[in-house]
């Protein structure tokens, strides 16, 4: 956490806190990697992040694994940290258009970022819109080194023309 606060407190000494975000992933365990109690180690970051008027805090939510928590004691949800971040909050990690929606419209996020579906769907806000169909996002070309499965995706005017 100490870390944390040293980086965030010399980006905002070069660009000014309102032009500064950190993103956090509490439920994240790469490699092995996860905390004991996550709950309290991210909880008391979050709450120190109140301290110098970010312009947002972004949080990956255990579901972008597939994984929902519902234990209120163990929940590393944007509901969660809602409580305790007073800030911008934007919720990541496996949000369809309506659970985005409803994850807004009941005040747990200010915002949603859609990763996958976005590199997908690269006129995604017009699908939603529309409510059309989405794109599948093809997992086999992640991280593969090239355009394939990032730029190639066809936009709804492509695919009614084809």
């Amino acid at each position: 956490a100490r870390l944390l606060q040293e980086v965030v407190e010399a980006v905002i000494d070069v660009w000014g806190s309102q032009r500064v975000g950190v993103r956090l992933s509490p439920s994240g365990t790469f490699n092995d990697i996860e905390d004991s109690d996550p709950v309290a180690t991210f909880g008391w970051v979050v709450e120190r992040l109140n301290d110098y008027d970010l312009a947002y805090v972004h949080l990956v939510e255990p579901r972008v694994d597939g994984f929902s928590q519902t234990d209120p004691e163990h929940d590393l949800s944007t509901h969660y940290f809602r409580g305790l971040y007073k800030g911008v909050l934007i919720g990541a990690g496996g949000y369809t258009r309506e659970t985005g929606n409803e994850g807004v419209a009941k005040g747990d996020a200010d915002l949603i970022a859609y990763g996958r579906l976005f590199i997908a769907n690269p006129d995604l806000p017009l699908r939603f819109k529309l409510d059309a169909p989405l794109n599948a996002p093809d997992r086999a070309t992640f991280y593969g080194g090239t355009e394939k499965g990032y730029v190639d995706y066809p936009t709804l005017a492509e695919t009614a023309v084809a």
